[in-house]
């Protein structure tokens, strides 16, 4: 866990603003949300592990009314549960017994998943392997992330600061897959 105000004053030191006279706290909270945001939304699109969580879900028979087709035709064997709120995408929906079912766009069989109106719908059980994102954060909190990142968060931030939105995306492009490699190792 990083503590926030740590980075806070290693930015303030490195842009030589110690006096919190250049930059206020809410621009580096600001800042550092931006940096934090971008850089947890790339390593959702390179299809690392880094940012992955895993949960069971669709674990209960789907209670509410929802109005598609599916509902129809599966009436009684439809599970269904809410996405996570710092659901990003999805990296594998696996069924207990370890098959991995792909997405559906209609028609929906023990082999299928399907995201519907912020919803995942299957036939039964399932563990959901996501990317998330990090919540925005205020100088009395941590960001929950290895120390290594400490300097490159710290970076992101005083290029958030200092440059436009297009300098810090050029930043975390440039810099991010250095962190962790792009490439999961799987079976």
């Amino acid at each position: 866990m990083i503590a926030i105000k740590d980075i806070f004053k290693q930015v303030r030191i490195d842009l030589k603003d110690m006096n919190e006279v250049q930059y206020s706290t809410w621009d580096l909270e600001n800042a550092i949300n931006k940096a934090i945001r971008l850089m947890a939304n790339h390593f959702s699109m390179i299809h690392t592990d880094f940012l992955t969580r895993t949960v069971l879900t669709c674990d209960t028979p789907a209670d509410f009314d929802v109005a598609f087709p599916i509902e129809r035709e599966h009436k009684g064997e439809l599970y269904g549960a809410s996405l996570p709120d710092d659901f990003v995408a999805v990296v594998k929906v696996l069924r207990p017994d370890g098959y991995e079912l792909h997405p559906s766009t209609g028609h929906l069989d023990k082999r299928k998943y399907l995201i519907y109106r912020g919803c995942l719908f299957t036939l039964g059980p399932v563990l959901l392997t996501y990317s998330y994102t990090l919540p925005n954060c205020s100088i009395d909190d941590g960001i929950d992330l290895p120390i290594t990142f400490f300097d490159f968060i710290v970076e992101a931030t005083k290029v958030a600061l200092t440059e436009t939105t297009g300098g810090l995306t050029t930043f975390i492009n440039d810099n991010a897959e250095k962190m962790i490699p792009s490439r999961r190792l799987t079976n």
